[in-house]
């Protein structure tokens, strides 16, 4: 029987809504639920998860695409188990700087791929270069709201980006920063309203 990954892109429409922290909870809660997880940190120069994780990386995968370490000191296997990737720890990432990570990354999850269940990709926020690439290689996409309405503007702005492209791609929300459950319920369903008109 073959191994089957499932790969997530944690995206969000605009930053300051919790992502990072998203993700990094949700890798701690599968890799607690026994699963093996990677995860990897695509916000080039601004990366929160390694410090979010409280974990010191020995290199990132900027200085792998630069030939000045090999990939096996990339990966940094966290104390809890997740295979931890810092794509670029330092700001001014250059577009030909970003295109060079996301081939090295193309291989990177060739190369998890056979010995991990889920590959969580914590992108930046919005709707640039990065996060179109993750959303083309996961297997769905994870979109973080907040019930702040430029929030739910620019959430709804990926959303319509994706679904244009392809109305059956599949995307989750997960809902932050909300006090009970009923609310973070209303920020769903009144996403979910805003965004029928994109897919009918």
């Amino acid at each position: 029987m073959n191994h089957r990954t499932t790969t997530l892109a944690i995206t969000s429409g605009k930053g300051g809504v919790g992502k990072s922290v998203v993700a990094v909870n949700l890798a701690e809660t599968l890799s607690d639920m026994g699963y093996q997880v990677a995860l990897i940190d695509l916000d080039f120069g601004q990366s929160n998860c390694a410090v979010l994780l409280n974990e010191h990386p020995r290199a990132t995968l900027l200085e792998y695409t630069r030939h000045t370490t090999l990939m096996e000191h990339v990966l940094h296997r966290t104390e809890s188990g997740i295979t931890l990737v810092q794509g670029a720890s330092q700001a001014g990432v250059t577009n030909s700087t970003v295109r060079s990570l996301l081939q090295a990354t193309d291989t990177l999850v060739q190369t998890l791929r056979p010995d991990h269940d889920f590959i969580l990709m914590d992108t930046p926020a919005g709707t640039g270069e990065v996060v179109r690439w993750a959303l083309d290689r996961a297997t769905m996409g994870v979109l973080v709201l907040v019930g702040e309405p430029t929030a739910i503007a620019d959430a709804y702005q990926l959303a319509r980006m994706v679904w244009e492209l392809d109305p059956n791609y599949p995307i989750k929300t997960v809902v932050n920063f909300a006090d009970t459950e009923a609310e973070a319920h209303s920020v769903s369903d009144r996403f979910g309203k805003v965004t029928e008109t994109i897919r009918n």
